[in-house]
């Protein structure tokens, strides 16, 4: 179904066939529709076979598909311009040259500021008028 999905949606932009992009949409509504009923089937499932065997098992497994107790992680270095960057401020300078040198045409001339909060180890990024300068 989805490859029918992509071959109708294809074939409507490469040449433009309403036709196709009314097969398209049909077929995009079957799959997500199916998506959700297997999604629906999948936790319930999950859930009832928790339930059998025990409360505790099936908080766990309710909290586990839902994502609950997931702790973000620390971002400790970064791969920028296929270099590892492992410091802080070299990774808020890796950031902003990317988005200067990709979205400073956006951004007009207006300057982009990291600041660094020491206390929480967050990094604020702002967008200043060229009149003042970063603090």
């Amino acid at each position: 179904m989805m490859k029918e999905r992509d071959y109708h949606k294809n074939y409507a932009i490469k040449y433009g066939s309403h036709n196709h992009w009314i097969l398209y949409q049909s077929a995009r509504n079957k799959v997500n529709s199916m998506m959700r009923i297997a999604t629906s089937e999948y936790f319930r499932l999950k859930i009832d076979a928790s339930k059998a065997t025990d409360p505790k098992a099936g908080w766990k497994s309710i909290n586990s598909l839902t994502g609950r107790g997931n702790k973000s992680s620390t971002v400790n270095d970064i791969l920028f311009n296929d270099k590892i960057v492992p410091d802080d401020k070299d990774i808020s300078e890796s950031f902003n040259d990317f988005f200067v040198n990709n979205f400073g045409h956006w951004i007009g001339k207006m300057h982009v500021c990291a600041r660094s909060r020491k206390a929480m180890t967050v990094v604020v990024w702002e967008i200043i008028d060229p009149s003042q300068s970063c603090q």
